[in-house]
């Protein structure tokens, strides 16, 4: 019982410090507007950071997302991390390997490098 217990704890935690994705691409809404939002457009890789969002990082239960280089200030403040609600929270320490921004279709992108 204390196992099930403490593997529920664990599940709750890891799912506080997860944030539904940012809306990127046409309109952000659905509708018909083709604009993209300027905090996640690129027109090359350089453009583009990874930025992570939630309280843990995004090997131990958190969220990360490409972002242009221009706009990390203001997608941070808007995350768990940037509002200061990870004061108390746990973390897992598993490592990972490093983030590779990308550019695709004009959206800033992200995905696991090597550990090479």
């Amino acid at each position: 019982m204390k196992l099930l217990a403490a593997s529920f704890l664990v599940a709750l935690a890891l799912t506080a410090c997860k944030k539904d994705p940012p809306a990127t691409g046409p309109d952000n809404t659905g509708g018909d507007d083709t604009a993209v939002d300027d905090r996640y457009a690129c027109t090359v890789a350089d453009d583009c950071v990874a930025v992570e969002l939630g309280c843990c990082d995004a090997c131990n239960g958190g969220e990360a997302v490409g972002v242009h280089q221009d706009h990390v200030d203001e997608v941070v403040a808007d995350s768990p991390r940037g509002r200061g609600e990870c004061q108390d929270m746990s973390c897992t320490e598993m490592g990972c390997a490093p983030w590779v921004p990308s550019c695709e279709a004009g959206t800033c992108a992200i995905t696991r490098g090597s550990f090479e």
